[in-house]
């Protein structure tokens, strides 16, 4: 009897002790939020699992700035990675990083990595920068960082050694009016910059045989202008690069180019206006999903999320709705798989998590958390599933 009733209780303490441990597991998150908090000079890193619905901040990380933009380098967090050891055939480049730019004096680049078993960050490097930066971005082949200066009216090339760490900047392009973004297109074969100022998006070739101090050859004409007083700031291209979509702040409109990947120059097709509230536009942010078949912006006068359908096609844009969110929404990002978003409030001080019908493309609230003061910038990591 006291053999039966010992082995009762290993059981059940087995049985328990598998029951937390896959609890852990279901619970541990799969997906990694990056929120820039300006005004606390903080980077807040979140978790979050799409099918337990469950958010917690699992770090912060001080960063001695007013913090804002920040990019993701293209190294895989695949699940050989797990143990920080690179597989076979891939360089110290293609680990995950994190580039964010502070904008209070010193500036600075700095770049973290990511651990790709929980989504931590540790600081790896920071690179003195000349100008008060509003954008940063990567090329498509990883070798080079750009940035743009807002208040300085100009576009700056850092070159990036093997394992993904930007040198100091190797040239400055003068610039339009207020450049607020710079990305390049899907092929990488052109770099954009908008010009919110001068109402024009420029171009340039990437040279990608040629030295850093030749990298960018720049177009005689700009890819596109807006009508005067639209301020183009934000854009994204489709997935194929055959469409442009622009995001004017100060008319608060989202505009569709088709864009001819041959020359680089565009042409509009469709304009919509984000809201018709009598308040003064004020957009801000513009993301598209996985597989291109919606499209989101917000804007920051109404506190609003507004949402597009995408015809493959034609490029063109059906609205499906608008949504109330959080107070002053500068930025929101997409999750990889295009299943949810996050979109924080600069004056509310928090982060809203919704998830996206697949089908229709409506948004529904899952949670919120609060975040520092005056977050600015969201990325989104996705965690490898744990080896088996």
């Amino acid at each position: 009897m006291r053999y039966r009733s010992l082995h009762l209780l290993r059981s059940v303490k087995f049985l328990l002790l598998l029951w937390l441990g896959t609890a852990g597991i279901v619970a541990q998150a799969r997906h990694v939020i990056y929120v820039a908090n300006s005004d606390s000079h903080s980077i807040s890193v979140f978790g979050f699992d799409l099918e337990a619905n469950h958010l917690t901040l699992q770090q912060t990380v001080p960063v001695g700035g007013a913090v804002m933009p920040m990019a993701l380098s293209s190294g895989e967090l695949s699940p050989g990675e797990l143990s920080l050891e690179l597989p076979p055939g891939k360089s110290p480049g293609d680990k995950p990083l994190l580039y964010a730019a502070t904008r209070s004096q010193p500036y600075q680049l700095l770049t973290f990595s990511i651990d790709p078993a929980t989504g931590h960050l540790s600081e790896r490097a920071a690179v003195p920068l000349t100008q008060n930066m509003a954008n940063i971005a990567l090329d498509a082949s990883g070798r080079f960082l750009f940035a743009v200066s807002y208040s300085g009216n100009s576009l700056h090339l850092h070159p990036l050694n093997k394992q993904g760490v930007p040198l100091a900047e190797s040239s400055v392009i003068p610039l339009g009016l207020h450049p607020h973004q710079v990305t390049a297109d899907p092929a990488n074969q052109f770099i954009y910059v908008s010009l919110l100022g001068s109402d024009r998006v420029d171009y340039f070739r990437l040279n990608k045989n040629a030295s850093s101090v030749k990298t960018l050859e720049p177009a005689q004409t700009p890819a596109l202008h807006t009508a005067p007083g639209s301020g183009p700031r934000h854009f994204v291209f489709s997935t194929t690069g055959e469409f442009l979509y622009l995001l004017n702040e100060l008319a608060g409109s989202l505009q569709v180019y088709k864009r001819n990947a041959r020359s680089g120059k565009a042409s509009l097709l469709q304009s919509h206006l984000l809201t018709s509230a009598t308040k003064k536009a004020w957009a801000a942010d513009i993301h598209l999903t996985a597989g291109g078949r919606f499209i989101y912006a917000t804007e920051r006068s109404t506190s609003q999320l507004v949402g597009f359908s995408v015809d493959h096609r034609s490029g063109r844009l059906t609205p499906v709705g608008s949504w109330s969110t959080e107070q002053q929404p500068r930025a929101f990002s997409i999750s990889p798989d295009g299943k949810w978003l996050a979109v924080v409030g600069q004056l509310s001080q928090r982060m809203s998590i919704y998830a996206i019908d697949q089908n229709s493309g409506q948004l529904r609230l899952l949670g919120a958390h609060s975040t520092g003061k005056n977050p600015a910038w969201v990325e989104i990591v996705e965690l490898p599933k744990p080896a088996p």
